[in-house]
């Protein structure tokens, strides 16, 4: 029988840190059900109507296949999955021209886990894969309930340029951390800039 943390979710049998930052771990084959377990429990909080949300749940959750596109995540805390993100190259519909980014798929985190640094990790996993990949940063398609996390890290709201194509709701995560002490600037390149990432 696997042993089970709180929520029911499944402890992993990954060696933890231990130091309380979580762990950024691929997520394989044997992961999924956990991370859709994590993903279920998040869109069952969004401020939608619950038919609306049982209709949508399958298009969040991932399957094998996923894997082979994707670069999906989890946050692990001790032992305790505790949030998931995924990410692919970004469409180039989607970007400005000339710009190559990473698309943040989701970022989920346990609601008994938040507020702890979990988000936050997952976010930096993503930045990271940017920068590696020498990626410019990664898009966002936030849901509405999200706003206040991401306005909270101060990534940069995009406005909508075409409705028809633009989800509404979108923010620009540097691949470099744009704060001023990380870069000695006031300020980071947006998606439309014409600096080339460094």
């Amino acid at each position: 029988m696997p042993d089970v943390g709180p929520g029911g979710m499944l402890v992993s049998d990954r060696e933890p840190v231990g130091n309380g930052t979580p762990d950024i771990l691929p997520c394989t084959t044997r992961d999924l059900d956990t991370a859709n377990a994590i993903i279920a429990e998040g869109v069952s909080g969004w401020n939608l109507t619950e038919r609306v949300k049982r209709l949508s749940l399958p298009l969040y959750q991932y399957d094998a296949a996923d894997l082979k596109h994707l670069t999906i995540v989890l946050a692990i805390r001790n032992g305790v999955p505790a949030g998931v993100a995924a990410w692919e190259p970004a469409p180039p519909g989607q970007i400005p021209d000339g710009v190559h980014a990473l698309l943040l798929h989701g970022l989920y985190v346990r609601r008994d886990m938040q507020r702890q640094g979990i988000g936050s990790a997952l976010l930096c996993a993503c930045r990271a894969s940017a920068r590696e990949q020498r990626l410019q940063g990664a898009l966002i398609k936030a849901q509405a309930d999200a706003a206040g996390f991401f306005d909270a890290r101060g990534l940069q709201r995009l406005p909508v340029q075409q409705w028809d194509r633009d989800y509404e709701l979108r923010y620009w995560l540097p691949a470099r951390d744009p704060s001023p002490r990380a870069t000695g600037r006031s300020s980071a390149g947006s998606p439309h800039s014409d600096q080339e990432p460094s």
